[in-house]
């Protein structure tokens, strides 16, 4: 048993170093391919149910899955359409670093406690879709249907479906939905020349009554893995575009009371989730949502329509489960990955109504950014991050745009604006997108910039005069430093406690935010700002502290010896 464990390393191994192999090439590539993996020995019943489990940690077997590999000169994807349909790994070529997880080992756990469809699950990893219920509904384990819609130099396109048909009949009660009849199609597209990959899902019910549903994508993410060593350290951020979430169930409660809204910076960080949880999205006021794993400064999103897919759920296993064994039983299936989902309702059990004969479709764009410290506007184009802070004692401002863009190799026109409205740039720069993302940084007086409010504004043109992204940001500037406070800034003490220990004291009962930089533009802690904040830094250094408060901005240089 030992020896397949090993096996099983040396194989991924083989794959992960295929790319270096191969030349570089604008053409899109479709092939078969055999992926083996491995979990502890399990039997089940023909309705999916399980039958025998072992109890012996070194019980492990090994499968094989007929896969199918598509790749361009940035990336390969890997898909396993027998095992639900799922899209098994995103390996980008640049960083030579994977993006999703793969269990080593896969553990059955949760048998008998009600808690999934066929009262039982085990993870495996990827990004996969999940109908007609919640919390990996009915289809995680099963083949789906496979066929090549496209395959040209430029495009390649397959298609998964599945039809439900069958039901469990001793399923837990809260999934009822029955045998709905919905077909559920799903084309996942690779092109040459971009690092991302669409994945477009199309529902039919083609009965004659309506029917409740759910339909959900699940992502396991781990952006920056070495491949065969997937994780998300605990420098990761879950990065979606909203101030609050809903706490679910978690262990003890400690994500929130059930059902209670709270501020989204106490959980968006990996390091904050104490144990397993669950919580939900409250309103985002944007498409997009992923991961960033600053350790190494890449991340992994994914951009839909809101309107369409309005749900976002977010487990993850707690920041200890970076150390689990995978190959122990008694782990009870721990990963170390964030998972997280978006669906048609904004919760696990919530139910849509699909109307008779009728269709819904929506498309999913995933892609990978590499040097991006955070988020400021994102779409199917690429992602950027704007930043302007006060270099204290100079009496100038410091601007970084960081663009990570999936049209490698292309032109592009930037132009930067003190004000939405203003027709005349501050400054136009072109730029090539390179993979492993673009930087733009520059130093100007103050007199750039109005003492006071400034939206600023960078629009991203394309060789044909189109823009593909505008990032916006609104930013209050003061020309007196913090250091010599008016009135407002005398809100805000900030202390030096204990040894790489900040504390906030605001006065007047006012709250605001508080975002802290490393000096290489790097987001260290984001949160609320509230009297007696303690903000507990990692290291000694030179640390951006930007306070918003009252209306207005405010940046201090801090220095921890």
């Amino acid at each position: 048993m030992i020896k397949l464990s090993k096996v099983y390393f040396s194989i991924t191994l083989a794959i992960s170093l295929s790319s270096f192999l191969e030349p570089s090439q604008a053409a899109v590539i479709l092939r078969d391919s055999t992926i083996a993996w491995q979990h502890h020995r399990y039997t089940t019943n023909a309705d999916y149910s399980m039958k025998t489990m072992t109890t012996v940690d070194t019980d492990i077997v090994g499968v094989q899955f007929a896969g199918k590999v598509i790749e361009n000169e940035l990336f390969r994807i890997v898909i396993v359409p027998e095992f639900g349909g799922r899209i098994l790994s995103y390996y980008y070529k640049p960083t030579g670093h994977e993006y999703l997880y793969q269990s080593p080992c896969g553990t059955p756990y949760g048998m008998g406690e009600g808690n999934f469809y066929y009262n039982w699950l085990m993870v495996y990893g990827g990004i996969f879709p999940t109908f007609p219920e919640p919390e990996h509904g009915k289809t995680w384990l099963k083949p789906w249907q496979y066929t090549v819609v496209k395959s040209t130099p430029d495009t390649v396109i397959v298609k998964m479906s599945m039809t439900d048909n069958s039901e469990y009949a001793a399923h837990p009660g809260q999934f009822n939905n029955g045998i709905t009849g919905i077909v559920c199609d799903v084309q996942v597209g690779v092109y040459s020349g971009q690092s991302g990959f669409s994945f477009n899902v199309n529902l039919t019910n083609p009965g004659t009554q309506s029917k409740k549903y759910e339909y959900w994508t699940c992502t396991t993410l781990t952006p920056g893995s070495d491949p065969g060593n997937t994780f998300t350290p605990v420098n990761s951020e879950m990065i979606v575009p909203m101030s609050t979430y809903q706490a679910a169930w978690s262990t003890n409660n400690w994500i929130g009371t059930y059902g209670s809204t709270f501020d989204f910076s106490k959980i968006n960080m990996l390091s904050e989730w104490t144990d397993m949880g669950i919580a939900y999205a409250t309103i985002r006021s944007d498409d997009y949502w992923g991961v960033i794993n600053h350790d190494k400064q890449e991340g992994f999103f994914r951009i839909a329509d809101r309107n369409i897919t309005k749900g976002v759920k977010l487990w993850t296993w707690g920041k200890d489960a970076v150390n689990a064994n995978k190959f122990i039983i008694s782990n009870g299936g721990k990963d170390d990955y964030i998972e997280l989902w978006g669906g048609v309702v904004m919760h696990f059990f919530d139910d849509a109504t699909f109307n008779a004969n009728s269709q819904l479709n929506w498309t999913e764009y995933f892609y990978p950014t590499v040097a991006l410290p955070g988020v400021t506007a994102m779409n199917n184009q690429g992602g950027a991050f704007m930043n302007l802070v006060s270099n204290a004692g100079t009496g100038k401002y410091d601007l970084t745009l960081d663009y990570s863009l999936t049209h490698t190799g292309a032109h592009y026109t930037l132009d930067f604006y003190t004000d939405q409205n203003n027709l005349t740039p501050l400054f136009t720069e072109t730029m090539l997108a390179n993979s492993m993302g673009n930087s733009i940084q520059k130093s100007f007086g103050s007199t750039a910039f109005t003492n006071g409010v400034n939206n600023l504004k960078a629009t991203l043109k394309n060789d044909q005069g189109e823009i593909v992204l505008t990032t916006l940001k609104q930013v209050v500037l003061a020309n007196t430093a913090i250091n010599n406070p008016t009135d407002d800034q005398k809100l805000v003490r900030i202390t030096n406690r204990v040894r790489n220990q900040l504390e906030f004291i605001v006065e007047g009962g006012f709250s605001g935010e508080l975002t802290i930089y490393s000096t290489d533009g790097k987001r260290i802690y984001s949160g609320s700002l509230i009297s007696g904040r303690q903000v507990d830094l990692q290291h000694s250094g030179i640390y951006i502290v930007k306070m918003t408060l009252n209306n207005r901005i405010f940046t201090e240089k801090i220095v921890l010896q």
